[in-house]
């Protein structure tokens, strides 16, 4: 289970930080007589405090991270990285008062980079002065993630400064870049859009949708809302059938075509040229977290929220990337701030129970995600999030009765639902009830044929029952052909060989296996086994030790105890 991690100075200052003090004291040692004046204090140094930040940020502790290099750079004041990288992690964490602090420092040293220059740039807009915010986006060099950050942002400023003309021409660069054409009429569009071009807005979303090959729903969401606001129900409605039909089951439209279908008048998405920016700002969040630049998105999306916090879809993709990022006591905060009328609240809604149960807090996960599964009697996702976690918990009753309530809300099964018919049968064997559990198994694969996993379950419950020997040994070397890598996979197979007596094969396959996943107790007790059939009786009791050092559950301690004892006996336990 994933779980979080708060670290201490004192769990962190490691010997690089306490070098310099640690060495002075052991050098006064023993010799140093009893009346000699106390040592001074010696403080952690700033290299240390510098490298335990480090250790903190790879471990996904921001908070730890930026305390930590406020150490270092209270020593060292005037280092220019150090700024740099503590603005960086002050906007990350979301203390964007104390990142602009930061960044003032920076200009005084001059020695701004970009993104302190749209931090400050964003300060300069909220007060009106986008004279000011233009001066430091135009000091931004353009290169890398800049060269789009530069011209997305600055037409917004250039917009209150020279109008429409001067917008669309600070924006031009983007214009020949290929594969940002859509978001490049997307940003023409909203422009407009805001300079009262309502025909002009038009064209420009027209052309985004067109030259999108996958309509995101952002842009559904900002196209919709300007033909509302036109008076075009109709099209907007239209546009929203699209999606559907394209993302069949979603949770985003509902939302959207209830308020249409309303009849009142929508505000503008993007109202002020402030949110345009925070649009831009969005809208590059998005792309770089699809790249799985996780931590230029966060900053991105930080930056966003600071420029327009009204917008549920940023505060949900925050939530996304901190969930991504295992940040896990910060993603429950931020999917908990996600109204659940948005568009994106029911998903914010059940990842709440998720983060409640990576927490370790599965109770109150239970709880909260039984409300929300009698709250909603036409959605799944809560469901299948239920039963996921009784399983986790080993409430495998529980969890069958989960699985059951989504099955039944599901109506014809499609090929993505085989994994609620993989967990359910998961749960139905662990609670004794083959039948049905090999039931579910085959309907997953009627779903999803040939999945890994799938034919790795029943394959290998088949062998432990041993059942349909020969079928299973075919459908866990296709498992295995498709998951190489895979040790547990691997030992399937070999538990097969095993059971068929084929004990030269079964090694082969379950020295792999141990070799991939070493700390695991079942596959170094199988391990044993085999070597004991073998006749290599003194490497069984050795894989046997192993198999209790690594903690088994309690039902497998004494008949591996038994095996150390007696060895291992003809029907396969200790003798």
């Amino acid at each position: 289970m994933p779980t979080t991690y708060r670290f201490f100075l004192r769990h962190l200052l490691g010997p690089a930080a306490l070098g310099g003090a640690m060495l002075t004291a052991l050098a006064a040692g023993a010799d140093t007589p009893p009346t000699a004046e106390p040592l001074p204090e010696m403080l952690p140094s700033p290299l240390g405090h510098y490298l335990a930040s480090r250790f903190a940020q790879e471990a996904g502790d921001l908070g730890a991270a930026v305390d930590l290099l406020g150490f270092a750079l209270a020593a060292d004041p005037d280092n220019i990285q150090l700024l740099r990288t503590d603005y960086n992690l002050m906007v990350s964490g979301g203390r964007m008062s104390e990142a602009l602090g930061l960044a003032k420092r920076l200009e005084a040293a001059k020695a701004l980079d970009g993104v302190a220059r749209v931090g400050l740039a964003i300060d300069r807009a909220k007060a009106g002065d986008y004279a000011g915010a233009d001066a430091y986006l135009d000091g931004i060099k353009g290169e890398g993630l800049e060269r789009f950050l530069k011209p997305m942002l600055r037409s917004w400023t250039q917009l209150e400064l020279g109008g429409l003309p001067a917008a669309q021409k600070a924006l031009q660069t983007l214009s020949t870049i290929n594969g940002f054409e859509p978001l490049y009429q997307l940003q023409l569009g909203l422009l407009a859009d805001k300079a009262g071009e309502a025909k002009e807005a038009g064209d420009h979303y027209a052309k985004a949708m067109q030259l999108a090959s996958d309509q995101a729903f952002r842009m559904i969401e900002i196209i919709g809302n300007f033909d509302l606001r036109q008076g075009k129900t109709k099209e907007a409605l239209a546009l929203y059938d699209n999606f559907d039909e394209s993302h069949p089951h979603n949770l985003l439209i509902p939302p959207l075509r209830k308020a249409a279908e309303s009849g009142a008048k929508p505000q503008p998405l993007v109202a002020s040229s402030l949110d345009g920016m925070a649009e831009a700002l969005f809208q590059l969040a998005v792309l770089l977290q699809t790249e799985a630049s996780n931590d230029a998105a966060l900053l991105l999306v930080r930056l966003a929220l600071e420029a327009h916090n009204d917008d549920p879809i940023y505060q949900a993709l925050l939530a996304d990337i901190l969930d991504a990022q295992n940040r896990t006591q910060e993603a429950l905060a931020a999917y908990r701030a996600v109204p659940p009328d948005a568009p994106y609240g029911w998903q914010a809604q059940v990842k709440v129970g998720e983060e409640l149960h990576r927490l370790g807090r599965d109770e109150e996960a239970v709880a909260f995600l039984k409300k929300l599964v009698a709250s909603r009697p036409d959605r799944t996702e809560a469901a299948i999030e239920l039963g996921d976690v009784l399983r986790s918990m080993k409430q495998f009753a529980g969890a069958v009765k989960a699985y059951d309530t989504a099955i039944e809300r599901l109506g014809p099964p499609r090929p993505e639902d085989w994994a609620i018919y993989y967990f359910r049968g998961i749960a139905l064997e662990r609670s004794g009830q083959w039948p049905l559990a090999e039931k579910d198994f085959k309907e997953a694969l009627k779903l999803q044929p040939d999945h890994p996993y799938v034919l790795n379950y029943l394959g290998y419950t088949w062998v432990d029952h041993g059942e349909h020997l020969k079928e299973a040994i075919k459908m866990l070397q296709k498992a295995v052909q498709q998951k190489p890598d895979d040790g547990f996979i691997i030992d399937s197979l070999a538990w097969a060989y095993y059971r068929l007596g084929q004990y030269d094969k079964a090694v082969v396959y379950q020295e792999k296996a141990v070799s991939l996943e070493p700390g695991d107790s079942v596959l170094n007790d199988h391990l044993g086994d085999i070597y004991w059939k073998l006749g290599r009786k003194n490497e069984a009791r050795f894989q046997w030790q192993r198999a209790l050092a690594f903690k088994p559950d309690a039902d497998r301690v004494a008949p591996i105890e038994a095996k150390l004892q007696h060895g291992l006996g003809p029907d396969g336990s200790g003798g």
